[in-house]
Order: C-alpha cells, then structure tokens, then sequence
C-alpha cells in the first residue's frame, strides 16, 4: 500500500511539472484528478476535476469523476446532479449510472438507486453493481432477490471477500429467521397436541439449552 501511495505520489509531482495553466492539456489534468483521488484527498481531486470540466466540459468522464468526489465526500444530492451531467452528454456512462445509484442509496432513495444500478448492469454488468443492488434489497426487505443480486456478484467478481460476506451475513440471517419460525410452528403443534404441562415445559427446555 505504501508502496502504490509513492508512485501516485511520484506521478502527481511529475504531472505537476509538466502542466501549464494558460494551456491545459486534457490528459494530464484528468490524471492529476485521478492521482488525488487514489491518494483520497478526494477535496484536491474535485477541485482539478472541476477545472477538466470547466475547460473541457464535452465528454462525461469529468462530470462523474466530481461525481464520485462527491460521493466520497457526502455531498449525495451534488453528485446525483452531476451524475446527470455525465449521462446528459452519454447516456451509457457506466460510472455515472453507478455513483449516481451510490448516492440515492446513501440518501435511503432504494428505488431510485436500484433504478440507477440496472441501468449500469444493462451497460455492463459488474460485482460491484450487482453487490451494490444486494444491499439496497436487503434493506428493503427483499431477501430472495438480495441473494441473487449477489450470487450474480460472486460469479463476476469472486475474488472480492466483501461480496462473500455479505451473502453469508444473508443466509444466516435467513437462516436465523427459518429456524424461529420452525421452532414457533413445532412449538403450537406440541402445544395442540399434548396440552400436558410436563411436555410443554421439556420442550421448551430443550429448545433452550440449545
């Protein structure tokens, strides 16, 4: 890590060396923002990318790299207005559609982000798009579809542990929820059963020491 921190490091002072102001060049600036943004001074990265915008305000990928900046700095409603920025001048911008999916979730907008979260899957389907979307419908009480949002992300990007985690959290919680709801059902069952207060009272022992 401390390694990749120097070579941004070292990349930023060069992209520094090389830029002049009074004529800005479209890919040093855009890397300039991009090195400060690895570095997560994400308050540097937005400042260079708004210039890029401001001088080259054509293409998306300025708008939603502020975007992202945004995002990371909790400026929700900001990044989704410049999200619509990017897809205003490319309605396929995958970063666009997925920061700006980023930020509605943050603001418990869950329609709205899972919205913004199939449009980016139409464009490009991505663990991170399919693990985000996982999360939205786990707090929106949709377990079925959440476990396979992400089990679409485990198949795309299986060597991210986050993803893995976060459907195991899942199952056990389902899980969880199953053995209550069994554990409720066998228990009236008994009760209707055998109304004896000694089987009632040995059931319910067992159920507790286990």
């Amino acid at each position: 890590m401390q390694a990749m921190v120097r070579n941004f490091g070292r990349a930023l002072e060069l992209l520094h060396k090389v830029r002049d102001p009074a004529h800005e060049d479209a890919d040093i600036l855009f890397n300039i923002g991009m090195c400060e943004r690895e570095l997560n001074n994400f308050h540097g990265a937005q400042h260079y990318f708004k210039i890029y915008t401001d001088t080259f305000p054509e293409g998306p990928d300025g708008w939603a790299s502020r975007a992202e900046c945004a995002f990371q700095l909790q400026a929700f409603e900001e990044g989704i207005q410049l999200a619509d920025q990017a897809i205003q001048r490319d309605a396929r911008s995958l970063a666009a559609w997925t920061v700006r999916g980023h930020c509605l979730k943050s603001m418990g907008r869950f329609d709205e982000a899972l919205d913004s979260y199939e449009k980016a899957r139409q464009i490009q389907p991505a663990g991170e798009t399919f693990f985000n979307a996982g999360l939205v419908l786990v707090q929106t009480g949709r377990p079925a579809q959440a476990l396979e949002s992400f089990d679409q992300a485990v198949q795309l990007a299986p060597q991210l542990a986050a993803l893995r985690i976060a459907r195991g959290d899942l199952l056990h919680s389902l899980a969880v929820r199953l053995a209550g709801s069994a554990f409720n059902r066998s228990r009236h069952s008994a009760m209707a059963s055998s109304p004896s207060p000694a089987s009632s009272i040995t059931m319910v022992a067992f159920f507790s020491v286990s």
